[in-house]
């Protein structure tokens, strides 16, 4: 696959990409034909766009990238590259190749040295060693910094915001433009992901798995909200001391004030009962089931799409025999799960810190949970959260990541029964269904509440009042915002971003709303602030 290099490449191309291909079993990043034939596809859309573009024709593209960081792999395929480099050929690709992968210690492994394609590196701190085997591997070519990472994207499950000390940062840069080198800043913007398309990350184990933020701001040298950092400044000072004669930059876009700070009143609560019945019913393989189904084998349409992001419900009826009965889950569970008997939620609310090896989160793995439920008839519900699929991985056999509940999980139950099979339903928490949503009620419990809901704050503003601003859910715990309909991403109080980014375009003079998904405590208001908050 190659990507198109946009600021959250990982977080947002691949992702994409691969989701899309998860439900038809195709081997992502391999000879596959399922696979390259969708890369021809995509390729024969994107392709005729930007070739125009290239720079013998005038234009501003003088590079092309294949792939990114294949060499990392375990399993890499040589021929795959070529094939990629074939179909980029194929479609108008002139301008110079190039590879970016970590040369050590990967070599010229997922490179394509021998189709005369520059090989460049990416790296933070060990730039000297990745450069000087880089020159030893193509002696007589440029070397080129292509990621010279400014700084780290953090994970909900690290609490501790990451950051690159600008001193460090400054050694390192110099670094490379001694070797000497060309460098590109990655990133040189830090952004937002907002939706559910954060992604994730593992370590060297298939079962590890650490979810990004919804912030990509990455302490890179201009945030998340466009601001100018230390870094920006000694960038600027230290680029214009190597060429003093060359490097006339225009003055910088002024950083507009952020101004819009308020505490707003919740006016409206859509509880978890109302929610549940403005889905859809059950139908065909998706009621009564012997099994789990994967999140991605739920069919949205008639037209073969299936569910991408957001949650799934699986629902049981169960018979409990005795006080204290107990539920077993086998299995890793995919991402989060809340388990809601008749409505009410039985899994904790998670203390201030991380503690995702609690039962129904991802560390946690053939748990049990007792149901605070007396002996009778009840209705059991297991609410899954697809947290983000891994972007990085060590081997190809890792990239089959569906989510939800599937046919390796299952559920044993002590001093219950089941009454019934699995009934699944699909909860993508689109924007225009969440708009859509009726029976909203007046009253708004503050609080520990019994199972997640909806939560609404209305709110007018004059147009000299809008202004890029921060949601602050240090009250909050757990959930999903909506502004004016627009999904602005999820919130975890146990990690690092306090705050959530609003950029000014999503606020209007006038009416405005804010929607919040929230799994286990309501706060008693929503607060708006000027600037971010890390821990």
């Amino acid at each position: 696959m190659v990507e198109v290099m946009l600021q959250k490449e990982e977080n947002n191309g691949y992702i994409i990409i691969a989701n899309y291909l998860l439900s038809d079993g195709a081997k992502v990043r391999t000879t596959d034909p399922a696979y390259l034939s969708r890369v021809e596809k995509y390729f024969s859309k994107l392709l005729p766009l930007v070739t125009p573009l290239q720079v013998i024709y005038g234009g501003p593209i003088i590079m092309f990238q294949v792939e990114n960081e294949y060499g990392s792999l375990r399993d890499p395929e040589h021929k795959y590259m070529v094939e990629l480099k074939h179909i980029m050929d194929s479609h108008g690709v002139k301008g110079l190749y190039f590879t970016s992968d970590s040369p050590e210690p990967s070599l010229d492994t997922g490179a394509l040295p021998d189709l005369g394609v520059l090989q460049t590196a990416n790296f933070k701190m060990d730039g000297p060693l990745q450069m000087r085997t880089l020159q030893q591997l193509q002696p007589d070519r440029p070397i080129m910094a292509m990621e010279f990472w400014t700084g780290w994207f953090d994970h909900w499950d690290k609490p501790q915001h990451e950051t690159f000390h600008s001193l460090v940062y400054l050694e390192k840069l110099k670094e490379i433009l001694a070797f000497p080198a060309s460098v590109n800043l990655y990133v040189f913007h830090g952004g937002t992901t907002f939706g559910f398309l954060n992604g994730a990350n593992n370590d060297d184990t298939e079962d590890s798995y650490h979810p990004d933020i919804s912030s990509y701001d990455y302490d890179a040298i201009v945030t998340e909200a466009g601001d100018y950092t230390v870094k920006y400044t000694a960038t600027l000072e230290l680029f214009r001391e190597i060429h003093s004669h060359l490097y006339h930059p225009p003055p910088p876009p002024i950083a507009l004030p952020r101004i819009l700070a308020l505490s707003l009143q919740l006016t409206q609560e859509l509880p978890w009962p109302q929610i549940v019945s403005q889905l859809p019913t059950p139908k065909g393989e998706l009621k009564n089931r012997k099994d789990f189904i994967f999140m991605e084998d739920l069919p949205v349409d008639g037209e073969g799409r299936h569910q991408s992001f957001g949650y799934v419900k699986y629902t049981r009826g169960i018979k409990v025999n005795e006080l204290g009965a107990k539920l077993r889950l086998k299995g890793r569970v995919r991402d989060v799960l809340i388990v809601l008997v008749d409505n009410k939620r039985q899994t904790i609310v998670l203390s201030e810190g991380s503690q995702t090896d609690e039962f129904g989160f991802w560390a946690s793995q053939e748990d049990e949970l007792e149901l605070k439920v007396g002996p009778g008839e009840h209705t059991l519900e297991l609410l899954v959260e697809n947290c983000g699929r891994i972007n990085y991985v060590k081997t190809l056999e890792w990239l089959s990541q569906k989510k939800g509940l599937g046919p390796d999980n299952s559920i044993t139950l002590e001093g219950a029964e089941f009454t019934s099979g699995i009934d699944v339903v699909g909860m993508p928490f689109l924007s225009e269904w969440v708009s859509r949503l009726s029976g909203w009620q007046d009253r708004v419990r503050v609080g520990e509440k019994e199972a997640p809901s909806l939560i609404k704050a209305e709110f007018h503003l004059s147009s000299d009042q809008i202004s890029d601003t921060f949601l602050d859910i240090r009250a909050w715990k757990r959930g999903v915002v909506y502004v004016n309909g627009f999904n602005i991403g999820r919130y975890f109080s146990g990690g690092p971003q306090l705050t959530m980014y609003i950029p000014a375009p999503l606020l209007r003079a006038g009416q405005n709303t804010i929607m919040i998904f929230e799994h286990y405590v309501n706060a008693p208001t929503i607060q708006l602030l000027t600037d971010p908050i890390f821990l």
